[in-house]
C-alpha cells in the first residue's frame, strides 16, 4: 500500500516499472533530489517512479533483482491530514486491521477491524497462517531531526504482476519526520522473504533524507 489506501498494492506499483525511468548503470549511491521537496541517497541502479497522487516519489529495485519484492515511497502530509505522528500511526494501525478483516470476511461481514486484533489469514500457496501485527510507535533521532518509527507485519500479494488472493508474509516500515507543521513519511513495503536485501537501502535513505520544502497547494 501507499500511504493512502491499501487499494494500491505492491503488485501494482511494481507493475508500473515498465513506465519508470531507465536505471542508472552503477549501483553506487547517488544523491536523488526532488526539487524544492527533499533529497536522499539511493543506489544508482534503483528505479525511480515519479510523483503521483499517492507519493512524491517511489523507488524500486533494478529489473535484474525482480526476486526482491520491495518499494520505498516518500510522501508529505499537511497538518490538516494528520495532526501528529500519533494520528498517522493510529490510522495505519486501523488500515492493517481493516485489510485483514476484508481478507478473512466477505464485504458485509459483522466482524469489525477492532475485533480482529493480531490476526492471521491462510497462505494460499502453503497453507501456513500469515499474521498481521502492528509494532509500537518509537521515537528516534535521525541526525539532528526527531523521527518516529513503527512497523507492520501483514500479508501481501504473492504475484508481483497482478492482484490475487495468493498471499505471503510482508513487512511495512514507516518513518515519520515532523516538518513545517506537517509530516514527511518514508515508507517501506516488502516481502518478508527478501526484505533484508532492501531494508539496508531503506535505512540508508532514511538517514540521508533532507527536507527541502513542502509541496505547493
Amino acid at each position: 500500500m501507499c500511504p493512502k489506501s491499501k487499494g494500491l498494492s505492491l503488485a501494482f506499483i511494481l507493475g508500473l516499472a515498465a513506465c519508470s525511468r531507465a536505471p542508472v548503470s552503477s549501483n553506487s549511491p547517488v544523491n536523488y533530489v526532488a526539487p524544492g521537496l527533499f533529497s536522499c541517497s539511493i543506489p544508482g541502479d534503483w528505479r525511480v517512479l515519479g510523483q503521483d497522487e499517492f507519493s512524491l516519489a517511489s523507488f524500486i529495485p533494478p529489473s535484474g533483482q525482480r526476486h526482491v519484492k520491495a518499494m520505498i515511497s516518500v510522501q508529505y502530509y499537511p497538518k490538516s491530514r494528520y495532526a501528529s505522528p500519533e494520528k498517522y500511526y493510529r490510522h495505519w494501525s486501523y488500515v492493517a486491521a481493516t485489510n485483514v478483516a476484508e481478507d478473512l470476511n466477505p464485504p458485509n461481514s459483522p466482524i469489525s477491524p477492532q475485533e480482529m486484533g493480531d490476526s492471521s489469514i491462510p497462505d494460499a500457496g502453503k497453507g501456513k497462517p500469515l499474521v498481521s501485527k502492528v509494532g509500537p510507535l518509537i521515537k528516534k533521532n535521525i541526525g539532528a531531526d526527531i523521527a518516529y518509527f513503527f512497523s507492520i507485519e501483514e500479508p501481501i500479494d504473492k504475484n508481483i504482476h497482478s492482484f490475487g488472493r495468493a498471499k505471503e508474509q510482508g513487512i511495512e516500515e514507516h518513518y515519520i519526520i515532523p516538518y513545517r507543521g506537517g509530516l514527511y513519511t518514508i515508507y517501506f513495503l516488502g516481502s518478508a522473504a527478501t526484505a533484508s536485501e532492501a531494508e539496508l537501502v531503506f535505512e540508508n535513505m532514511v538517514h540521508s533524507f533532507r527536507p527541502l520544502g513542502v509541496p505547493k497547494k
